[in-house]
């Protein structure tokens, strides 16, 4: 069962629909995006050592928050730009949704009565669900042959909303 759902999920992140709005000879083309995010956070032991469990790490790097990631949507329009017939350079504007599912075992807070501050530590077993959406803006460049497109540039993003349930 595990290794169905893992399959569906892989099928589902390769799918992306990605149609033109105009495909003649004209140099600019519309472009409609849409698609399926799957997400994970990285950082230095995130799962044992990070502030969400009561530590806090000196430094982060590549290791994933969780076996367990996060679907999400992807939409937006685009702008291509062709140079020649080969090379083209495009614009777009994405709303994307972004997360992940981060196991809780440690919490550390601060109580306080009568004026004095108690520090708490609790032993736990949950999920934090970080859902994040985002306003991307995405430079990319193209490269076709024949119905061959690659593309690869950068992009900014802006967050529009994060909840953590």
């Amino acid at each position: 069962m595990k290794k169905q759902k893992n399959l569906i999920n892989l099928l589902l992140v390769l799918i992306s629909i990605s149609t033109y709005g105009q495909e003649s000879n004209k140099e600019i083309r519309l472009s409609i995006n849409a698609g399926i995010t799957y997400s994970n956070m990285i950082g230095k032991g995130i799962v044992e050592e990070s502030w969400i469990n009561g530590y806090t790490p000196d430094c982060y790097t590549n290791s994933s928050a969780s076996d367990v990631f996060i679907l999400g949507k992807k939409f937006g329009i685009g702008l291509i730009k062709d140079l020649n017939k080969t090379f083209s350079v495009g614009l777009d504007l994405n709303y994307e949704e972004k997360g992940c599912k981060i196991p809780i075992t440690h919490l550390s807070y601060l109580t306080s009565s009568n004026g004095s501050y108690e520090l708490v530590e609790q032993e736990v077993n949950e999920k934090s669900n970080i859902k994040l959406k985002y306003l991307t803006l995405p430079f990319k460049f193209e490269t076709r042959y024949k119905m061959i497109y690659l593309q690869s540039g950068i992009y900014g993003g802006i967050l529009l909303d994060a909840d953590d349930s």
